[in-house]
């Protein structure tokens, strides 16, 4: 089965939201924005990491987003 969603680009809705929960998604992930207080495993923020990036990179981009 599959449990978890990825926003597209990252957005999101409340009505999204509600959707993806009756549909039996368990988590869903978003970009930019602030998890959102009444959802929050659904808009668990994530951050895109290119390939060639070194881990320390990767770290300190996420260090930087989750402020």
């Amino acid at each position: 089965p599959v449990d978890h969603f990825a926003s597209p680009y990252g957005l999101w809705d409340r009505r999204t939201l509600q959707g993806l929960q009756r549909a039996g998604y368990r988590t869903a992930d978003i970009l930019s924005t602030a998890r959102d207080s009444l959802d929050p495993l659904f808009t668990v923020r994530r951050v895109n990491v290119p390939g060639d990036w070194s881990p320390n990179a990767g770290l300190t981009a996420m260090r930087r987003s989750f402020r």
